[in-house]
């Protein structure tokens, strides 16, 4: 496992993303690349294409769908850029439970476009190291109520436990921890 930086070096204020062994590209790069391809999203949606219906109560296709994904996939590439340059990454990451309020290190997260999509599908998984430092443990096109409900769901949930663990037993709690 290695993490690299996507933007920031500053303590206060960077964007990193797990690679993990065997993997040539970091989750950022993982996951942007899957999201924009048309291919991979129209399969996704329609392999599940039972929860499409479940979460949009049959007002959805899967190619109006897979469209919606892509589209928000490059919205959420922007606001990344955008909250990082404002300094203001905290605002779009979120504790990753709903029942939590109180930020700390090392805190699972994720980050969606609440603010801006009324049901939005993607979700990125990270840790929070510091109010503006995330590390990227994954991803995922989410369409049912908990992660708990899909397979795939059920390995970002995997990836971010093994991610903290491994930041703890390297001693990353803090940012400057990390070069």
């Amino acid at each position: 496992m290695k993490i690299n930086c996507i933007f920031g070096r500053d303590y206060d204020n960077a964007l990193y993303a797990v690679r993990y062994a065997g993997n040539d590209e970091d989750e950022f790069t993982r996951l942007f690349n899957l999201w924009n391809n048309a291919a991979y999203v129209h399969a996704f949606c329609q392999e599940n294409k039972d929860d499409l219906q479940e979460a949009f109560k049959g007002s959805i296709t899967v190619e109006k769908a897979a469209n919606e994904i892509r589209d928000e996939a490059v919205l959420m590439e922007k606001q990344l850029f955008y909250y990082y340059d404002c300094i203001k990454l905290q605002q779009l990451f979120k504790p990753l439970s709903n029942n939590e309020f109180t930020l700390y290190p090392l805190q699972k997260s994720k980050a969606s476009l609440s603010k801006e999509i009324r049901r939005p599908k993607i979700r990125i998984y990270a840790i929070r190291l510091a109010p503006n430092v995330f590390v990227i443990t994954g991803g995922g096109i989410k369409l049912t109520e908990t992660m708990n409900d899909r397979p795939h769901l059920k390995e970002e949930l995997r990836k971010i436990n093994l991610v903290k663990d491994w930041l703890k037993e390297k001693g990353i709690d803090v940012p400057e921890a990390i070069n």
